[in-house]
């Protein structure tokens, strides 16, 4: 930004303080090189240093009476693509972190409702691979393994010995671990071991 340009800047920028428009467009012309080399070597982009240099000469004519504060104009110009530049690149910054946080957010909550929606599935084919054994199996398999009593308490509750209680038991894990085994799906036979271990 060392060229003197040919005119009387001060006098230029006293004439686009009255919106004298050629006067505008002799001031765009004589500067928009520089301020878009300037915004470049910033922004890295051309389209990001072509916007910077529309923003910097919208807000020159917008400046109206401001413009005759000016007493050294490269040096303001310069001041303003840099300014410019640099608050586009963290307007840019806080987009791309917003838009990741909400595809996280969207991830995370798409991962909990198809997670919520398996095991919903998976307990409905496990309640009705339960639902095929024979009745004593149901009985027991339900009071161990759903309710959570001991064999000595499901053997009282059924009025059977303990030893059944466990023959029973044996026989429905086989039972369904052969039944839901059917499945391929790998998630679903995750959450069936889940299941039957807790």
């Amino acid at each position: 930004m060392s060229v003197k340009p040919l005119f009387d800047e001060n006098d230029l920028l006293r004439r686009i303080a009255g919106r004298d428009e050629r006067a505008f467009q002799m001031l765009y012309n004589t500067y928009k090189k520089k301020v878009y080399t300037y915004a470049l070597g910033i922004m890295h982009t051309p389209e990001g240093a072509e916007e910077i240099t529309q923003e910097v000469f919208l807000k020159i004519w917008c400046m109206e009476d401001d413009l005759l504060d000016i007493q050294q104009f490269d040096p303001f110009l310069k001041k303003m693509a840099r300014n410019r530049s640099l608050d586009a690149i963290r307007r840019l910054t806080a987009s791309a972190k917003a838009e990741k946080l909400l595809t996280l957010n969207y991830q995370e909550e798409h991962n909990e409702t198809e997670e919520a929606l398996l095991l919903k599935e998976t307990r409905g084919l496990v309640n009705a691979a339960i639902g095929r054994l024979p009745r004593q199996q149901q009985e027991v398999f339900i009071l161990c393994q759903q309710e959570g009593l001991k064999y000595e308490e499901a053997a009282d509750r059924l009025h059977i010995s303990i030893n059944t209680v466990k023959t029973h038991m044996k026989r429905a894990l086989s039972a369904l671990r052969q039944d839901i085994g059917t499945y391929s799906d790998i998630a679903v036979l995750l959450i069936v071991l889940v299941i039957f271990m807790s």
